[in-house]
């Protein structure tokens, strides 16, 4: 699937009823003194109700985010998960996804 306008929203259904949802876009970014060029589709979210949770769903989601990633030349998925939720990071390390980053984040205190 070639995508138009960058973004890409897939749904897997069983009997009309909605099974799992992921929404992507391509990102390109131009080389820069810091960075080399990468091209890649960002997954910005992605769910499978809890009901088709470990049968699989949440595999052929991916497997199909890869073939579109594919058909739109990126070099790579990418996906953040919240540092905690151990879950979905077990369910992105069996899909071959590994850590490439850690952001920090300092919490400020509003002004009085």
């Amino acid at each position: 699937m070639k995508l138009s306008d960058g973004s890409a929203v897939l749904i897997a259904k069983d009997k009309g009823q909605p099974l799992d949802y992921l929404l992507a876009e391509r990102t390109t970014r131009p080389p820069n003194p810091f960075r080399l060029s990468s091209s890649s589709l960002y997954v910005h979210d992605m769910a499978v109700v809890a009901t088709a949770q470990h049968k699989g769903v949440g595999k052929l989601l991916m497997d199909a985010a890869v073939k579109i990633a594919q058909a739109n030349g990126a070099a790579a998925i990418r996906r953040d998960s919240w540092q905690l939720d151990d879950r979905a990071h077990g369910f992105f390390e069996s899909q071959a996804f590994t850590p490439v980053n850690v952001i920090f984040e300092r919490t400020l205190s509003r002004p009085s």
